[in-house]
């Protein structure tokens, strides 16, 4: 599959031949299917999760300048305590130490942890209008934390988006990520025709973000030091607006939209309370 290969490319490149094997004889070979043979849509879901998150996790390990072979139980458990792993880590760790590719590692006895809201949505708000009209914060900077402020989205997702996953549709702006095209907003709308237009020279399936690396997107640690003159985390600006989203928006709507499982919104619909508040943006993509 050609997102498999794209996903797998930004991994580091010692580790890219294990994750074809593992997509293939693993992920995909354990996938449910539909009558027609292929990979159900909500196993598709998770198969692109999986594989996007094995990234994440490949090039974390690397930036410890920890060999797979050498990590420790601590430092999954550190990993866990920064990310949402569980539905895809154990499958991999067990099979990668089948193959003596890792330690025998766990995670199952870890307690699972409630997200945890440690900023206001009013603290929220004034971090969006900061991002969205300060012109001394860096553009592609501005633009990726707004996407996670506003949408809860993974900074290694928004970090990963290729160019064309932005469609111009003349009177709107589309962003692609999930099953649905999401309609996005003024000013998020126009820092985004800006950043394409910085990079109009470059292939269309280039980063959105290219980092200083050839051939790789900015580094999550690049939005890390831009955010933290204002006082916040990635973390925190996720938590909150994925808080603020599951009061206003059906899970379902917002897995299909932005590309994540129904279940991660229906544990921040529980705390939230489910109150379905106004969301127009993506309420008017969701019926698209």
């Amino acid at each position: 599959m050609a997102w498999a290969t794209q996903t797998i490319g930004g991994a580091p490149a010692e580790h890219r031949q294990m994750l074809r094997t593992y997509t293939r004889w693993v992920l995909l070979r354990r996938a449910s299917r539909d009558v027609a043979g292929d990979v159900s849509i909500g196993a598709a879901r998770h198969v692109k999760a999986s594989l996007r998150g094995l990234v994440t996790f490949l090039t974390w390990a690397e930036e410890q300048q920890t060999p797979l072979r050498a990590l420790a139980q601590a430092q999954i458990e550190e990993f866990i305590t920064l990310r949402t792993a569980r539905r895809w880590l154990p499958q991999f760790l067990a099979w990668a130490a089948e193959r003596d590719i890792t330690p025998d590692l766990d995670i199952s006895t870890l307690p699972r942890r409630e997200p945890t809201i440690s900023i206001s949505e009013e603290q929220l708000e004034d971090v969006i209008r900061i991002l969205a009209t300060d012109r001394t914060i860096a553009l592609d900077a501005c633009l990726a934390s707004l996407l996670i402020a506003v949408y809860g989205l993974p900074a290694s997702k928004v970090l990963a988006l290729r160019r064309n996953q932005l469609r111009d549709e003349g009177a709107a702006l589309d962003l692609l990520i999930g099953e649905r095209p999401l309609v996005l907003p003024d000013p998020i709308a126009a820092l985004a025709k800006e950043q394409l237009d910085l990079l109009s020279e470059a292939p269309p399936d280039g980063w959105l973000f290219p980092g200083l690396r050839p051939g790789l997107p900015r580094d999550p640690q690049y939005l890390r030091r831009r955010l933290r003159p204002l006082g916040v985390t990635i973390s925190e600006l996720q938590n909150t607006a994925r808080f603020r989203l599951a009061g206003a928006v059906p899970a379902k709507v917002l897995a299909d939209t932005l590309d994540f499982s129904v279940a991660t919104f229906e544990n921040y619909a529980h705390l939230s309370g489910s109150t379905r508040g106004d969301y127009p943006v993506l309420r008017e993509t969701s019926s698209r």
